[in-house]
């Protein structure tokens, strides 16, 4: 076999590869959180061989990962650096993304609800309204468990106040193609309400 077969070969396998993503393999994403693992929050992405990790620990510290290897790690409450990233935010840039509302319910709608669980530990500090609180979470509990797809689980405190939540959302787009115009089209407008930004500032700070 000649070099040229090889690169033919190879060329075909990763085209392949990149429709066999677009079309045949579903993204899968899950977000919730989990605090017996010391996570605040956990975002994950799945499509085909890419993945895609994001933690928030109780720290307030964002990690990412792609395809395990962790690309950033940041402390969202490092004050130095959320006044540099605010600096160039205005209530301006918001209003060109109304636009893309259209765009949004798009990506919205090509997913599906594949598990949801929540659970928590409440107390409201009072016997009485923790126990009306848990009739309401019951009731809500009623109507959503025949939907397999969901589960509730409560456990209240009667002696003390607090509230601790468990969450795990698993979504699934079966037809990922559907994602890639109004995602471009997103983008698209949030790059030009940067931009728009960008002019706005440099007229005010000529003036």
């Amino acid at each position: 076999m000649d070099i040229l077969s090889i690169i033919f070969f190879a060329v075909s396998a990763v085209f392949l590869i990149v429709l066999l993503h677009i079309f045949a393999i579903p993204v899968k994403i899950s977000a919730g959180t989990k605090p017996c693992a010391g996570n605040y929050a956990e975002f994950h992405v799945i499509w085909g061989f890419l993945r895609i990790k994001a933690d928030i620990t109780k720290d307030k510290i964002l990690k990412v990962w792609f395809c395990g290897l962790k690309i950033t790690e940041k402390d969202l409450l490092n004050k130095d650096e959320k006044k540099k990233e605010n600096a160039g935010l205005s209530l301006d840039m918001l209003l060109p993304l109304k636009d893309a509302k259209n765009d949004f319910l798009k990506i919205i709608y090509a997913f599906e609800i594949e598990k949801l669980y929540l659970k928590l530990k409440f107390g409201l500090g009072d016997a009485a309204e923790t126990a009306v609180m848990y009739g309401y979470i019951m009731a809500i509990k009623g109507i959503l468990t025949p939907e397999e797809r969901v589960c509730i689980e409560a456990f209240p405190d009667f002696e003390e106040s607090g509230f601790e939540p468990e969450f795990r959302c698993d979504i699934i787009a079966k037809k990922p193609y559907k994602l890639f115009s109004p995602a471009i089209a997103v983008y698209r407008k949030v790059l030009a309400a940067k931009k728009c930004s960008k002019i706005k500032g440099g007229t005010v700070n000529a003036a």
